[in-house]
C-alpha cells in the first residue's frame, strides 16, 4: 500500500514538474530522453532524486528543489537562478495561495484559445515565452516557469549589460539586491525591456526637485550628465486594479533574493 501511494506521489509530482500537457505520454517520455532527464522516468529514481533536492536545496519551495537541481546540472548560473525563483515567488507565492489557484486555471483557458495572457508560477505571457522559444503549456509547470524565468532574466542582463549598468548597487540601495544589473533586470521583468537604457540628470525643473531623471535621448535630458546604475520607479495598474510601483515590485522580489542562501 505504502509502495503504491509513493507512486502516486511520484506521478504527481512529475506531472507538475515537467509534463507538457499540450504533447501525448510518449512524447513527454521522448522530451525527458532527449534532454538527458531519462533518469526521472524511473519512479523509484525519481523519488529520490527529489528527495536529495529537496535535502540539498532546503532553502527553496519544495516544489522548486528538483526543477532547480535540474537546471544547476545542465549548467544554468546559480544566482541568475535565484532571480528567477525570486520572479515566481513574487509573481505566484511560488505557485501557491488562494488568488493563484483560482485564477491560473481560467488564465490556461484563455491561453488555450490564443489570448495573450500570463501563465504558469513565473506569470509569463505567451509571447514572451515564444521569444526566448518556449511554449505556453511549458511554462505551467514547475521546471518550465523556473527555466523562462531564467531566459528572460538572462536577457534582461545582457541588454542591461549593454547599457552600462555594473554589479555595483543601483539607486535602489540596500532595498534592492544590492547589484544594479540585478534590480533593472528585475525591473523589466514588470514592465518590459524598454526600462532598461541611458539615464541622464533631467532639465525640467520639476523633476529635478523630485530626483527624477530622464532617457538620455529625450529632448528633456542633460546628455552631459548621465546616471550610471539607475531604476526609474513608474506606476503601474495590474488588470485587477492593484497598483504596483516599480521600485515596489524590485524590493519584494529582492527580498525572496536574499533568503536563497543555500546555493
Amino acid at each position: 500500500m505504502k509502495k503504491n501511494l509513493i507512486s502516486e506521489d511520484i506521478r504527481k509530482m512529475m506531472s507538475i514538474i515537467t509534463y507538457d500537457r499540450s504533447k501525448t505520454l510518449n512524447e513527454n517520455i521522448n522530451y525527458l530522453n532527449e534532454q538527458n532527464f531519462k533518469d526521472l522516468i524511473d519512479t523509484k529514481f525519481a523519488f529520490k532524486k527529489i528527495t536529495d533536492a529537496q535535502i540539498k536545496y532546503n532553502c527553496v519551495p519544495k516544489k522548486f528543489a528538483l526543477p532547480l537541481a535540474i537546471l544547476i546540472d545542465k549548467g544554468y548560473k546559480k544566482n541568475f537562478l535565484k532571480l528567477a525563483l525570486s520572479i515566481i515567488g513574487r509573481e505566484s507565492s511560488f505557485a501557491s495561495g488562494t488568488r493563484y489557484s483560482v485564477l491560473e486555471p481560467v488564465k490556461e483557458l484563455a491561453a488555450f484559445f490564443g489570448i495573450d495572457t500570463s501563465v504558469g508560477p513565473a506569470q509569463m505571457k505567451g509571447d514572451t515565452a515564444e521569444e526566448l522559444g518556449l511554449n505556453a503549456p511549458y511554462l505551467t509547470t514547475y521546471l518550465g516557469a523556473l527555466d523562462g524565468a531564467y531566459q528572460k532574466i538572462l536577457r534582461s542582463i545582457n541588454i542591461a549589460q549593454s547599457k552600462g549598468y555594473t554589479t555595483q548597487s543601483s539607486n535602489l540601495g540596500n532595498e534592492g539586491t544590492g547589484i544594479a544589473i540585478y534590480d533593472i533586470a528585475i525591473a523589466a521583468y514588470n514592465t518590459g525591456d524598454s526600462i532598461i537604457t541611458k539615464w541622464c540628470e533631467s532639465n525640467v525643473p520639476e523633476r529635478i526637485k523630485q530626483g527624477l531623471k530622464n532617457e538620455c535621448d529625450s529632448s528633456e535630458a542633460d546628455k552631459t550628465k548621465e546616471v550610471k546604475n539607475y531604476v526609474p520607479n513608474y506606476n503601474t495598474e495590474r488588470w485587477d486594479k492593484v497598483k504596483i510601483t516599480t521600485h515596489g515590485y524590485v524590493k519584494e522580489t529582492a527580498g525572496y533574493f536574499k533568503e536563497f542562501n543555500c546555493f
